[in-house]
């Protein structure tokens, strides 16, 4: 047996689904784009929201007139951000809650440039939600997208494979709603009922290993 175990944050999967009443959602925020892309997380230097600023200003025009952006977030660069932002951006500030949960549901894409994530628990949250996820190739995020099935991994950075991956997935209906799909998919097998069984089941071979020694 491995001396070491590492266990993964696990994810409300009752809380974060894609079954809430979509359109719904999208009346209550005033929501008349066909597209919603959102992004959670502090604004601040460490997530890069400078990359999320200038992708949402590179999509060709006629996109970006089909699409709304939902910041939901705070910190020391939202009055920056504020300032700086697209008339099709919208600052939510803090969300929490089922609030938070309709929004990710209501999402077409999660789109997340932060390199510094140790896990990445919005992402998840994302793909609980079956919506695709956007994100960095760096740090714990990598771990949770299986680029092409749950979504894409960009160059941290690279503000032209952000804008090409959403172009991708926004022209193509069936792919977009094919790595939703996955994406919940895999949520499920980390979901807080999945991890604490399996943390128990550690738990029971650790305290059983030395009987099994002794009569081995």
């Amino acid at each position: 047996m491995f001396n070491l175990e590492v266990w993964p944050g696990g994810v409300d999967c009752q809380l974060f689904h894609p079954y809430y009443e979509k359109q719904a959602i999208r009346e209550q925020w005033g929501i008349s784009k066909k597209y919603l892309l959102t992004y959670v997380g502090r604004l601040a230097p460490e997530k890069d929201v400078k990359t999320l600023l200038a992708v949402a200003k590179a999509l060709p025009a006629e996109i970006n007139e089909e699409v709304q952006w939902f910041v939901i977030g705070d910190g020391p660069q939202r009055e920056e951000l504020q300032i700086e932002a697209p008339a099709n951006m919208t600052l939510t500030g803090y969300l929490t809650g089922e609030q938070l949960a309709e929004i990710y549901s209501a999402s077409d894409l999660f789109v997340f440039p932060s390199p510094t994530e140790t896990f990445g628990n919005v992402v998840i949250e994302a793909l609980a939600s079956g919506t695709p996820a956007i994100t960095a190739n760096s740090g714990g995020v990598k771990n949770i997208i299986k680029a092409g099935v749950t979504g894409y991994l960009c160059e941290t950075g690279n503000v032209m494979e952000f804008t090409n991956a959403i172009l991708k997935l926004l022209e193509n209906d069936d792919l977009r709603k094919q790595l939703g799909i996955e994406g919940r998919n895999y949520a499920l097998t980390q979901s807080w009922d999945k991890i604490f069984s399996n943390l128990l089941w550690h738990y029971r071979a650790v305290i059983d290993e030395p009987k099994i020694q002794k009569y081995a």
